[in-house]
């Protein structure tokens, strides 16, 4: 996530079944990847960064809480050629940061991919998702408690 740039709302089915890891923090795992060895979720609890091994799928819930007592961004590797075989179905929505202003490079990149992915898959635009339609989001990272809002 990168506060001038949009991005897509994965569905939580999907993602689970994607998954093939997740760290912390900065896991470096752009050259890495996942690595060959596994955090014992239990050291994971006490320590995040877990000596920088990465935790299994089956255990996000310990990489998110661990990931609570850091002040950074955490990483979930996702295996994308899984996610694009269940296009439409493995993306919720499209978002776009509150701090991408109405005209904005930003905005406007998001709300053309909202565009494009609807008329590709024969979405219909707008709603929450589901029966009423494939959604733009805001994204407002100071509103812990509703953090999207659908876009207008």
């Amino acid at each position: 996530f990168a506060r001038n740039a949009g991005g897509v709302v994965l569905d939580p089915k999907f993602t689970a079944k994607c998954m093939m890891c997740s760290y912390a923090a900065d896991g470096g795992a752009w050259d890495k990847g996942c690595g060959t060895g596994w955090c014992d979720p239990q050291w994971g609890r006490f320590d995040p960064w877990c000596g920088g091994q990465p935790f299994r799928p089956t255990d996000l819930g310990f990489m998110l809480e661990g990931h609570r007592t850091r002040d950074s961004y955490n990483e979930v590797l996702i295996d994308t050629m899984c996610m694009n075989e269940n296009l439409p179905h493995s993306i919720e929505a499209i978002f776009y940061p509150a701090s991408c202003v109405a005209g904005s490079q930003c905005r406007r990149d998001a709300e053309d991919t909202h565009t494009n992915f609807v008329r590709e898959y024969g979405l219909r635009a707008g709603g929450s998702g589901g029966e009423e339609g494939f959604s733009l989001l805001v994204l407002d990272v100071e509103n812990w408690e509703e953090p999207f809002s659908l876009a207008m």
